[in-house]
């Protein structure tokens, strides 16, 4: 009973996000202390390195961005869930679960392609939300798809995850002759606009570098993945499976929209894990993407479950989030 009620106190409790918000930033300023130069990646995209040319990566101003922008994106969980009550209640949880999953990481403290195509792609899954059955299906839907285009942008791996998007349209009742060709104007305009600016600036190999990249991201890149990542990787994983069973369980127990929506939840995971797993080189920029469903689905599961297994779970995962930390922070 003691642990049940812990449960529902961290996860439904009022001061929980401030707490995690502090406990947060002090992992933040341990990481930068002892691991500076974490945050410092190499990248081949000419449209990122010409977006950033003199961005102080990997000095604090950098990690200082990068912090805020987590907090937008954190921000924005929190109004996905109220406006959508993808968990039933007005809960954080999947905001916090964000913030300590991010700051477990040090390799993530930075500014990366993935950090700011996670920035965009929240919108876009508002938006596709907001179509659920609506007479206004195909403007909904074509700025979910002007937020996807823009997070292909900073992140032209993220394109392939087009037709999961067009899939839930599908199971959202919202697409039609109509939809689908408004979702191909507006996942095309970000480009138009990019290529306006490459042609008059006689810049066409930035305009081409998002399509090469893409492609190029396609096939299968050899494993290169560090220890500690790969640890987390399989957390992550393990946890992903475990909210996505408990929301296809539980199914019944949330109303028809709520229950569209958790199980598109899961299908973008899917598409984010497979994406994933064939460009596990960049699995760095993956990760923030990854985590959105990840923490959605798993603060459904803690939010709303009362059972000694999941209270177990709970305890397990809270003690394996500060071994993570440890790990990286004696595995650099």
């Amino acid at each position: 009973m003691a642990i049940l009620r812990l449960q529902n106190q961290l996860m439904l409790g009022r001061i929980t996000l401030p707490v995690v918000v502090v406990l947060s930033t002090c992992m933040w300023l341990a990481a930068g202390w002892w691991t500076p130069d974490s945050s410092v990646r190499e990248t081949t995209y000419p449209l990122w390195q010409a977006m950033t040319a003199g961005y102080p990566f990997g000095t604090w101003i950098d990690k200082l961005c990068s912090y805020i922008l987590y907090g937008g994106i954190g921000y924005f969980l929190v109004g996905l869930n109220n406006r959508f009550g993808l968990i039933r209640v007005r809960a954080s949880v999947q905001t916090s679960l964000y913030f300590l999953f991010v700051s477990v990481c040090p390799a993530l403290h930075g500014l990366s392609m993935g950090q700011c195509a996670a920035a965009f792609l929240l919108p876009s899954l508002y938006f596709l939300f907001r179509s659920y059955q609506s007479e206004q299906a195909a403007a909904w839907l074509f700025h979910s798809f002007v937020f996807l285009g823009a997070a292909g942008l900073f992140f032209p791996s993220l394109l392939w995850i087009a037709p999961v998007f067009w899939v839930g349209a599908y199971s959202f009742r919202s697409l039609h002759w109509r939809s689908f060709l408004a979702s191909w104007l507006g996942g095309l305009l970000p480009y138009w606009l990019l290529f306006g600016h490459a042609y008059w600036h006689d810049r066409m190999d930035l305009w081409q570098a998002p399509f090469i990249e893409a492609i190029r991201s396609l096939g299968v890149s050899p494993w290169q993945m560090e220890m500690n990542i790969g640890i987390m990787v399989a957390c992550l994983l393990v946890w992903f499976i475990v909210g996505s069973l408990h929301g296809l369980i539980a199914a019944h127990e949330d109303k028809l929209r709520t229950r569209a929506c958790l199980h598109f939840t899961i299908l973008l995971g899917i598409g984010l894990w497979v994406l994933t797993a064939l460009s596990p080189s960049l699995v760095v920029d993956w990760l923030p993407l990854c985590l959105i469903p990840v923490c959605i689905l798993c603060g459904h599961f803690f939010a709303l479950t009362h059972s000694r297994q999941s209270n177990a779970f709970f305890v397990v995962s809270l003690v394996g989030v500060w071994v993570l930390f440890g790990l990286f922070m004696t595995g650099n």
